[in-house]
């Protein structure tokens, strides 16, 4: 059997340990080497520019499950509060010298909103007063679920009827001399 010789699958390279200890050195050497000259950087630079569309793609599925599983979590807990919110104390509103371009009149007058918080489970409510001037409001309100129910007036002084006969037309449904006002 001259020039025989074994297969390939069979033929031995150096020995692994040796491979190993190859392959470490030339990988400390390139990492001290760049480390100290630092020619790597520029092809670092386009590798991750390359690599940043693949990365977004296989986080997006991630960070959909993640933004998802907030905002249904932060919309039942929203949900929750707001079953458990309550309205308390007052809050005062004093609107002084109002006008509008519906009337010739100015000022019409000033007035006071109060809203008041319910109190053991009844719903806020809300007033309407006129503190001074010629157009005369008042009305009571109240929350029922999530809707203002509010029922006025609105009137003139006796000396302003005709001045304000326009604005009471528009404000409500006209009773005589007022005009009713009714919301909800």
């Amino acid at each position: 059997m001259v020039g025989h010789s074994p297969p390939p699958f069979f033929k031995r390279g150096p020995a692994p340990l040796a491979k190993l200890v190859f392959f470490v050195t030339v990988s400390l050497a390139l990492l001290v080497s760049d480390l100290n000259l630092r020619y790597l950087d520029a092809f670092r630079q386009g590798l991750s520019v390359l690599a940043y569309p693949l990365q977004m793609a296989a986080a997006t599925p991630a960070d959909f499950v993640r933004n998802a599983s907030n905002y249904f979590a932060s919309l039942v807990r929203l949900q929750i509060e707001n079953k458990q919110v309550q309205l308390q104390g007052q809050a005062q509103l004093d609107a002084l010298g109002m006008s509008t371009r519906l009337s010739t009149l100015r000022p019409m007058g000033s007035y006071r909103l109060v809203l008041q918080g319910g109190r053991h489970g009844e719903a806020p409510t809300l007033q309407l007063s006129t503190l001074d001037g010629a157009l005369l409001l008042s009305g009571s309100g109240q929350w029922v679920g999530q809707r203002l129910r509010f029922t006025g007036e609105a009137r003139a002084a006796p000396e302003r009827e005709a001045a304000l006969a326009n604005l009471l037309n528009i404000i409500g449904r006209r009773s005589g001399a007022r005009s009713i006002i009714t919301l909800g």
